[in-house]
């Protein structure tokens, strides 16, 4: 969407961001999103917590302007036309929060280790704008330190027009779902402790 932060980083005068179509923010979209819970982290705007810090003073006073309050809360403003709030974050942890649960079960489940996967693969609209290293920064997924990383967009898209188009891929699916397990993820004794273990980023 025209308008929205895009991409978000960390630079050595402060926080960098650019805009889809360029111009002035209007928001920001979720690949945008993740990119700047990732920056403010390591330029020490929030802490590992989720929480923005109290004490600015070792703040630079260029970037220390950033720093807001919108409706009574905390908040960092890019040119003071867009900002991120505290609300903002939280709802980034509790999302954050939810996949990285969901994978730490898989791989559970599964009996892998992160340091033996090969390939990271990052599906769907979402999935193909996200910096693999800011997702790993907050801990949206684990530091698969030995795998290849790459997006593939659409790819529940371009699954399903496979499966129409091709009888061996019909087949490929079909001995794939018989050798696969269903895990419900809600249901997992161990997906409120992970959930909440992984609250924090990082």
């Amino acid at each position: 969407m025209a308008g929205a932060i895009q991409h978000v980083a960390c630079k050595a005068g402060g926080i960098s961001y650019q805009v889809i179509g360029g111009g002035r923010p209007l928001g920001i979209c979720g690949s945008g999103l993740v990119d700047a819970c990732a920056a403010l982290l390591q330029a020490g705007f929030i802490e590992p917590s989720g929480r923005f810090i109290s004490n600015t003073k070792r703040l630079s006073t260029e970037t220390r302007v950033s720093l807001c309050r919108i409706g009574g809360q905390p908040a960092f403003t890019f040119d003071g036309n867009s900002a991120i709030t505290q609300e903002d974050i939280r709802k980034a942890q509790l999302a954050k929060s939810a996949i990285r649960t969901c994978i730490e079960i898989l791989l559970q489940e599964a009996e892998i280790e992160p340091a033996s996967v090969g390939s990271l693969i990052l599906g769907g609209a979402f999935g193909s704008f996200i910096d693999p290293k800011s997702a790993e920064a907050i801990g949206l997924v684990p530091k698969f330190e030995n795998a290849s990383k790459s997006a593939l967009g659409n790819t529940a898209l371009a699954g399903a027009i496979a499966f129409l188009r091709s009888g061996s891929t019909i087949r490929k699916l079909e001995a794939l779902r018989r050798t696969s397990t269903y895990v419900n993820l809600a249901t997992h004794p161990d997906f409120e402790r992970l959930f909440t273990d992984y609250m924090e980023f990082g």
